[in-house]
């Protein structure tokens, strides 16, 4: 019973060390500057233009239009949360992350929304 234990306790170590790389990772591949190519919501599909996001370090900016948002990010288990000293804690679902895509869903006041952005060369 005892050697089943640690069996387990070595497998769950494992596997949280394994997301924490993962995390480590994606907010790597996520530093520098995007731009929205694209934004459906409720099934709608518009272009993106005028929406950025920029990571560094563990700070964000979003912008949109006239509206900017600014603060703290961080990434768990594929989703990014931010959080700011003006705005509430978010939460999204990143659905894809490259060296060039990052496609990110949400869910915006029951409707479903998905964005696309390409980085800024």
């Amino acid at each position: 019973m005892k050697a089943v234990t640690i069996l387990l306790m070595s497998f769950f170590s494992v596997v949280l060390i394994s997301c924490d790389q993962t995390d480590d990772k994606q907010e790597a591949l996520l530093q520098g500057e995007w731009n929205c190519v694209e934004v459906i919501r409720g099934g709608e599909t518009n272009d993106g233009d005028g929406i950025q996001f920029s990571f560094a370090e563990e700070a964000y900016r979003y912008q949109s239009g006239s509206y900017t948002e600014e603060g703290n990010f961080w990434v768990e288990n594929d989703k990014l949360f931010t959080e700011g000293p003006e705005v509430m804690k978010k939460q999204v679902q990143i659905e894809k992350l490259s060296s060039d895509t990052l496609i990110l869903g949400m869910n915006d006041r029951g409707t479903t929304m998905q964005m696309t952005f390409i980085k800024a060369e």
